[in-house]
């Protein structure tokens, strides 16, 4: 397969398709928006500020979402995203993580906790939703270092081809395998990575 044959397939399998976007307001979520309607899905996307959720909402439209909507909310509440996934009868449920939502490096405890606390609520819907056997959700973990732009492709191909989670970059990945079946080595890359 070519990456044109590649594209057309993300394309065919994103159009039409319902898809909410938490942390829609800026960087990789606003991204991921943008994305999904170039491909012509129907975009709800949520975030805390409205302001900027109407400014992406309004690019959505005029990039070629068949629908784009907002919800102005804390999604701190599973019940809340759950009424979303179905008032919106949602296909995909896209939630872009800071990969620090998996692994951690020193110096960044409470952020960590945040993105830690943000991983588990999202891994509990994951199951809740597989329970039901209603629609793909995705986590993605990605360095925040990286394009935004690119980050968002990444994790809606991941979508597209029924993963769980994405990781980009790549080395993301490796770097969970390490942390979990390689402690020892782990510690080693940290104490001659950083100095205290």
């Amino acid at each position: 397969l070519t990456l044109k044959h590649l594209y057309f397939i993300l394309v065919s399998s994103v159009r039409c398709a319902r898809v909410l976007v938490t942390g829609a307001s800026t960087g990789i979520g606003e991204q991921v928006a943008y994305h999904h309607a170039k491909m012509g899905a129907q975009v709800v996307i949520t975030a805390r500020r409205e302001y900027a959720l109407q400014k992406v909402a309004a690019n959505c439209t005029s990039l070629g979402a068949q629908k784009a909507l907002y919800v102005t909310g804390d999604m701190s509440y599973i019940y809340i995203v759950q009424a979303l996934c179905i008032l919106c009868e949602l296909t995909t449920f896209l939630s872009p993580l800071s990969s620090t939502g998996k692994i951690t490096t020193p110096f960044v405890g409470p952020y960590a906790a945040t993105k830690f606390a943000v991983n588990g609520f999202f891994g509990s819907m994951q199951h809740e939703l597989a329970m039901q056997r209603t629609m793909d959700k995705i986590r993605g973990y990605t360095n925040t270092a990286y394009p935004a732009s690119d980050a968002a492709l990444h994790i809606i191909k991941a979508g597209a081809t029924h993963q769980k989670e994405s990781f980009y970059p790549g080395y993301i990945y490796f770097a969970c395998l390490c942390r979990d079946w390689f402690p020892f080595f782990r510690d080693i890359i940290i104490q001659n990575s950083y100095t205290y």
